[in-house]
């Protein structure tokens, strides 16, 4: 079976992603590419990482530039909402990948209630964005669990290296914890050029 992950650099997302290659799962990895982070330093630090998870089992990785949707969000979407709409707009734009790989899910390191994209409304509202199953490998599971399997795949000092991802460019430093659907579809109507976004996002194989 294949699978399209969502891939950052960080802690959760590669662990659920490793968990996935041990079950079997082909992984397709997408990583969206912020504009807080020199290309050289992101590219070095997910090298390393990918050449840890190509290991586990078969995987593909890809890289999105994220820049131009980030500029665009910057200016539409509130500070204490923005970390949820770039979520959504991840997921659709790897619903594309996921279509083109005949893929049936997405693969997500989400553990619930640790941080603000992680309650359960939160996770909901994002989730939501697709009609694909979205398998949560760590979703019961609580930090110092995480960093253990980090440690045990290998994982773990790599993704501790200085890294700003997209989730955490220019939100507020309380987001919305408790978001509805219909809240965040209200935002997202009045972007503009929404669905040019999504269709102009380049999903580049590495």
């Amino acid at each position: 079976m294949k699978a399209v992950s969502l891939l950052s650099g960080g802690i959760d997302s590669p662990v659920a992603t490793i968990l996935a290659l041990k079950k079997g799962l082909e992984v397709h990895a997408i990583h969206f590419a912020p504009a807080t982070l020199s290309s050289t330093a992101r590219e070095d630090k997910m090298n390393e990482l990918v050449k840890v998870l190509k290991t586990y089992g078969k995987f593909h990785y890809y890289v999105c530039p994220f820049k131009e949707i980030q500029k665009s969000i910057l200016i539409y979407v509130p500070s204490k909402l923005r970390m949820i709409v770039y979520r959504r707009l991840m997921f659709k734009i790897g619903e594309r990948l996921l279509q083109e790989i005949n893929g049936k899910g997405f693969i997500t390191g989400d553990s619930l209630g640790q941080v603000a994209s992680q309650t359960a409304e939160n996770i909901r509202t994002i989730h939501s964005v697709t009609k694909k199953p979205v398998f949560t490998p760590l979703l019961g599971k609580n930090k110092q669990e995480i960093v253990n399997l980090a440690q045990d795949f290998l994982t773990y000092k790599i993704s501790i290296m200085p890294y700003d991802d997209c989730c955490s460019f220019m939100i507020a430093g309380h987001p919305e914890l408790r978001s509805t659907i219909e809240m965040i579809e209200k935002i997202e109507q009045g972007i503009d050029n929404y669905s040019a976004l999504i269709e102009k996002a380049k999903i580049e194989k590495v």
